[in-house]
């Protein structure tokens, strides 16, 4: 697998301008998936089924999360790593019951790539903060209070 972002990398992964562009371009881009690729660590990802995305992209509106779609069947949002304050076993729990999948810190995340029609932004990166871990287990438990998500 080619190289990743990793927390060290800079705050704006995707702001580079020509042949420094180009040049992240080839370091970050892995080849076995096709895209490029991120480490989870200052973020994590929420995967989702579409329905359940297009909810919780409703209640977080006016955050205007980062989020893309896989195909026509799936969400993926990128959202601040869990606090350490956080009880992890209760929100673990919860998306359980909910089949939301969670790209936890180690994990590496497949990101919408210019000539992949694959993955594509909805909110993209750069306009937007990624909500806390804690806000989106909470949308994700609101989203799914009807039975037309679960």
């Amino acid at each position: 697998m080619g190289s990743v972002l990793t927390d060290s990398s800079p705050d704006d992964a995707l702001s580079w301008a020509g042949a420094e562009r180009h040049t992240v371009y080839r370091a970050y881009f892995d080849h076995q998936l096709g895209a490029f690729a991120v480490r989870a660590g200052h973020v994590c990802a929420m995967m989702t089924t579409a329905d359940l995305g297009m909810a919780i992209h409703q209640l977080l509106a006016g955050q205007r999360a980062p989020v893309y779609s896989v195909g026509d069947r799936l969400w993926v949002f990128v959202v601040a790593r869990p606090a350490s304050t956080e009880n992890l076993t209760r929100q673990a729990a919860d998306l359980f019951k909910t089949a939301v999948t969670v790209a936890w810190p180690g994990a590496i995340i497949a990101l919408p790539t210019p000539g992949n029609a694959l993955r594509q932004w909805i909110n993209g990166p750069l306009d937007t903060t990624p909500p806390s871990f804690a806000t989106m287990v909470d949308a994700v438990i609101e989203a799914t209070s009807t039975s037309k998500h679960r």
